[in-house]
């Protein structure tokens, strides 16, 4: 590692204990197609699920993309047996229902 890199260990730290410290709330599956039309493009969206010993994780990641005709599409990167393509997704709901260890979603918005 360089020093430059070494460099950005304590604010990377620092950041990650602020975000760390804010609540964290899940939208549960049979939620999610009641709140897509306050989702906007550029939304990170966590594809969360559970694991065997029953914790939360992110299993999937993508973004929110809102086309001109206003349909929510989720963008993300396919799985590496399909050539790591990018994916665009007519409706998140829809998605989520596509796999059933799926549970929710975690909404994130850059605000700059």
């Amino acid at each position: 590692m360089t020093g430059a890199a070494w460099s950005l260990l304590g604010p990377l730290a620092r950041m990650e204990a602020n975000v760390s410290s804010r609540p964290l709330y899940q939208i549960p599956k049979n939620r999610v197609a009641g709140i897509e039309s306050k989702l906007q493009s550029g939304d990170i969206i966590g594809i969360i699920g559970r694991d065997r010993s029953g914790l939360y994780s992110t299993s999937h990641v993508g973004l929110a993309l809102r086309t001109n005709d206003g349909v929510l599409h989720f963008m993300h990167a396919s799985s590496p047996g399909n050539s790591g393509r990018v994916i665009v997704d007519t409706g998140l709901s829809k998605y989520l229902y596509r796999y059933r260890s799926d549970s929710g979603i975690l909404v994130a918005r850059p605000l700059r």
